[in-house]
């Protein structure tokens, strides 16, 4: 096994998770996750991430309860039908500490907006890889304000569990 991608295009496989945690009235936590739809992974020839993209199902929110996720998916919040995508592409990585840093862009209700992930806990066996990315995002940043923070905090800490496999 190996601790970074090998050259080539990977493709996130469809058991890759996005979990989100964020504080609701500052003392529950609420988790939830969202389906990923497509995402890919390119690695030039000298190692290098040469591009980064995602897109995820708005509209897949769950959080094991349907009356919050109907209102999260609800214009109030990701107004899932009239922007059922949430996507995802890297502008910048850069290699640091033993992990990476993917700075992109995440569009949200057709808006773009700044995010960084941290991309570590990268494993590779053969044309199969797995790897771990976290951010923390200010949901008012990026247009789902509907809620005062102290109801729901502008924090939200994202997790991803990335599964890919290598394209011939």
């Amino acid at each position: 096994m190996t601790t970074t991608l090998p050259t080539g295009t990977w493709m996130l496989t469809p058991d890759t998770s996005v979990a989100l945690t964020v504080k609701k009235l500052k003392l529950i936590t609420v988790d939830a996750t969202v389906a990923v739809d497509e995402g890919s992974i390119t690695i030039g020839a000298d190692g290098a991430v040469e591009s980064v993209s995602a897109a995820l199902d708005a509209s897949s929110f769950a959080s094991g309860n349907d009356k919050r996720d109907e209102h999260v998916r609800s214009d109030d919040f990701l107004d899932t039908e009239q922007h059922r995508a949430i996507t995802f592409a890297a502008t910048d990585t850069t290699a640091v500490d033993g992990a990476h840093r993917v700075a992109g862009e995440l569009r949200i209700k057709g808006t773009a907006y700044p995010v960084s992930l941290t991309v570590d806990d990268v494993t590779v066996d053969g044309e199969s890889g797995a790897f771990t990315a976290t951010a923390t995002i200010d949901r008012t940043a990026v247009g789902v304000a509907k809620m005062p923070s102290l109801v729901i905090a502008k924090m939200i800490d994202v997790t991803i569990a990335g599964r890919a496999t290598l394209q011939s």
